[in-house]
């Protein structure tokens, strides 16, 4: 039998199940943290606060027995690391939209449409192009 932790790294907390091979849920948790908002559209997290609620939620459904592990979470967010794949900044989320500046730059480079042809996506202050210009 194979059991199965799953993890999604959410925008209110991080979630741990432990599966089986049908696809029943056999033990799970939450832990939740918090989300930094400020002026002008920011919106960020950090990203060892999601390293602890995963470890403690893991912790707290004794996901010892797992054979496997799946992971999903937010979209679209920038997670700056260093060469030991450290955290540098706090983690801008899916719907930080300060980048309006570096939207218009890249739309006047680029051009909205051509990059919405390129990318499949309209791009504005919240797209990871922006975030990361």
């Amino acid at each position: 039998m194979t059991t199965w932790l799953a993890f999604d790294i959410g925008t209110t907390g991080a979630k741990a199940a432990l599966i089986d091979a049908q696809g029943r849920v056999l033990r799970s948790a939450f832990r939740d943290y918090p989300t930094h908002s400020a002026a002008g559209g920011i919106v960020e997290q950090s990203a060892r606060d999601w390293w602890s609620a995963a470890c403690a939620s893991a912790r707290e459904i004794d996901a010892s027995s797992a054979e496997a592990i799946v992971l999903t979470g937010q979209m679209q967010n920038v997670i700056l690391v260093d060469q030991d794949a450290q955290p540098v900044y706090p983690v801008i989320l899916y719907s930080d939209t300060r980048a309006h500046t570096e939207t218009e730059a890249i739309h006047k480079e680029l051009g909205a449409a051509r990059l919405q042809e390129i990318t499949g996506n309209e791009q504005g202050a919240g797209s990871l192009l922006a975030k990361l210009r």
